[in-house]
């Protein structure tokens, strides 16, 4: 999850959302609704940010940063794509930013046809700007934010969550909620590659003491495509809408072996993005020959893990006990995202898609989150459904349950703390209206949450 973005862009910012609610696929009805929140919010010179287009703008060649300078004139300019892996910026906004360094493949800043940047930030350096930008904003403004967000996240059931952060700045807003005591959520933050970062805010960490059971590092973070809905999910085949590409990886797969040779040596656990069945093969080629047979190993989950070919399921046994984690979000199930996907990848591959069960017959640890916002919930109860209503994949309400709660856990390596009500166990339980190992977790209600034997959301009167 990233409830920073989400928190900030989404439920703090424009929603480009038309009156039904549909995301905004149109370039002036995306230019209309910020001139409208400007014209009603233009006492400041601040950054106006805001969440929802659809990706397929950013193949329109009128979506640029002229447009937003049009509307927007000086005042600096971040929107966020639905899937969150796109950013639009207007030269306003891209001043402020300053200059983005990322490594060559990872992602692309595009140019205008008349020169410079057309304003469009596409994977890498749109993950870099994004967290820059929420860096930028007043922390008063941020927190008000955060809070409110997290109180529907404590409400509907979350203890804990594993955000993903590129720099200290960060993972030091949430230090700093945390020593003002105002973070009830436990925070797993995973450093964004390269692995030496890690380092730095570990040291952080342990320099301002902050407690590791509430505020800690996890696996560091790679992206290695993109998603299928933006054509940039990396795949075998070419896109059945667009034969013209397949998608690409953002890191070479003998450069993404050598990056868990290293991690296995430094001891870091990876998280690695990968959506297409090529970067899924990708990641899964790293850890077979980025580890060693018989030795102990890190747990290497793959993040999404939507799609793979006959032969990578085979090897899924023989990698379990190599480390991998299989790290799957439900909440894409829905139906508003699969639509998307048959038409882009067609229906053979839309077969293989997020094959839960294969996990758990092969024994691959299995955790079950979610993407939010490039989710549409974070619910876990929804998340619970979606995973117990995928045809021949699904799972059953007790293995739903025991991925969400005890296999999260492990992915975070907090089994022995976390994902399980038992003695010695953190004090960290939700108390529900009915038994969710009982079918159509969905309806049931959220009573009370606890965080550390603390009441933080509802009651139990």
């Amino acid at each position: 999850m990233h409830p920073l973005w989400g928190a900030v862009y989404q439920e703090s910012g424009i929603p480009l959302v038309n009156g039904e609610g549909a995301f905004l696929n149109r370039a002036e009805e995306v230019a209309g609704a910020v001139q409208q929140w400007i014209a009603a919010n233009n006492d400041s010179d601040g950054w106006v940010v805001g969440y929802g287009w659809n990706p397929a703008l950013a193949k329109d060649p009128g979506f640029d940063r002229h447009l937003l300078d049009r509307v927007a004139g000086k005042r600096p300019v971040y929107l966020l794509s639905l899937d969150a892996h796109f950013a639009l910026v207007n030269s306003a906004g891209l001043e402020r930013l300053g200059a983005i360094q990322f490594p060559p493949d990872s992602g692309l800043i595009p140019e205008a046809s008349g020169g410079g940047p057309s304003g469009l930030l596409l994977e890498t350096p749109q993950f870099i700007a994004t967290m820059r930008v929420v860096g930028q904003l007043e922390y008063a403004w941020k927190a008000a934010a955060f809070a409110g967000f997290q109180q529907r996240a404590l409400a509907c059931g979350i203890t804990a969550i594993n955000d993903v952060v590129t720099d200290l700045d960060a993972l030091a807003f949430y230090g700093c909620l945390l020593q003002e005591g105002r973070l009830h959520l436990r925070m797993v933050c995973s450093p964004y590659g390269p692995l030496g970062i890690r380092e730095r805010m570990q040291a952080w960490l342990e320099e301002n003491r902050i407690p590791a059971d509430r505020l800690a590092l996890g696996p560091v973070k790679y992206l290695l495509d993109g998603t299928p809905g933006n054509h940039n999910a990396a795949w075998f085949q070419p896109y059945t809408d667009d034969p013209s590409t397949s998608g690409f990886l953002t890191i070479a797969p003998d450069a993404l072996t050598e990056v868990v040779r290293d991690a296995e040596c430094r001891g870091y656990d990876l998280a690695l993005h990968a959506a297409g069945d090529l970067s899924v093969h990708a990641s899964l080629d790293a850890i077979e020959f980025g580890t060693e047979e018989g030795q102990p190993h890190r747990r290497h989950r793959v993040e999404h893990f939507d799609n793979m070919t006959s032969n990578d399921r085979r090897r899924l046994t023989r990698l379990a006990a190599r480390g991998l984690v299989a790290s799957v979000q439900p909440t894409h199930f829905a139906e508003v995202y699969l639509a998307t996907i048959r038409r882009v990848i067609g229906e053979e591959r839309l077969q293989r898609e997020y094959p839960l069960k294969v996990f758990l017959d092969a024994g691959v640890p299995l955790a079950i989150n979610t993407d939010w916002p490039a989710a549409l919930t974070f619910a876990p109860l929804e998340n619970l459904q979606l995973a117990e209503e995928h045809g021949d994949e699904s799972l059953t309400p007790q293995q739903a349950l025991l991925a969400a709660t005890a296999g999260n856990a492990y992915a975070m390596r907090r089994e022995t703390e976390l994902g399980a009500i038992a003695a010695g166990f953190c004090a960290d339980a939700v108390l529900l209206d009915g038994d969710p190992t009982e079918p159509h977790p969905e309806r049931l209600k959220v009573l009370a949450t606890w965080v550390g034997g603390t009441l933080v959301a509802g009651s139990v009167e």
